[in-house]
């Protein structure tokens, strides 16, 4: 489904003359439909940065990204029009970040259920049960489900992320640290829905330090390290 061919990235930093950062070099690998990679090495080495250039977040120095599309066939997405790389998030590929960024009068329950309306087609009453449903197994107090996620903790904001990204069953799912201010209990909620969001099609890359947990649902690793 996706082949990275030679991919970097490079930043120039004004603030420091434009210093010239190498954060991604010559990084190669190819992830079959439905498996689970996962991305390891240091901090700082770029996992993150390889993940908002697969998004197209980031725009990669060099390389290639090829991506099997539903609908646009295979398709660079380091290189495909703006309009392309909108669509195919909006009906693919989706991301969850380290930090929920929102509308600040939005309600969780409505901030869960927005994808299923938008991608999935569903009615307004549809969409808030299923999404109620995600809430409650990933132990959001029904009493917080009308409440604006700006009041949340880190750990309730970061299950609202998840649960808002996996709720519509993308074909490619990016996870940047999903678990960072998760609870054990929490992750192993998390690792439960992920392995069944694979089980039913989704092909997953992923950032995380619990591997302990991940590995029981990982089938690769790509370890990035200085010489990629």
């Amino acid at each position: 489904m996706l082949e990275i061919e030679q991919l970097s990235k490079t930043f120039h930093i004004h603030s420091l003359g434009r210093k010239r950062i190498q954060a991604l070099e010559d990084v190669s690998f190819q992830v079959a439909a439905g498996e689970f990679w996962g991305v390891a090495g240091p901090s700082g080495i770029g996992k993150s940065t390889l993940l908002k250039c697969i998004y197209r977040t980031y725009l990669s120095s060099g390389g290639r990204i090829w991506y099997d599309s539903r609908r646009w066939g295979r398709i660079d997405l380091a290189r495909a029009a703006h309009q392309v790389i909108l669509e195919v998030r909006q009906t693919e590929i989706g991301y969850v970040s380290q930090f929920l960024q929102v509308l600040p009068r939005v309600t969780a329950l409505d901030l869960v259920a927005e994808p299923l309306l938008l991608k999935n087609g569903l009615s307004t009453g549809e969409a808030r049960k299923i999404a109620a449903g995600f809430l409650e197994r990933l132990q959001i107090p029904s009493n917080l489900f009308e409440a604006y996620p700006v009041t949340f903790s880190g750990g309730e904001q970061q299950r609202l992320n998840l649960a808002r990204a996996v709720i519509w069953k993308p074909r490619l799912l990016l996870l940047d640290e999903p678990t960072a201010s998760l609870d054990p209990q929490s992750i192993a909620i998390v690792v439960d829905i992920l392995k069944q969001l694979k089980e039913q099609g989704t092909t997953l890359i992923g950032i995380s330090h619990h591997d302990d947990l991940m590995q029981a649902i990982i089938d690769r690793v790509y370890a990035l390290s200085q010489e990629n």
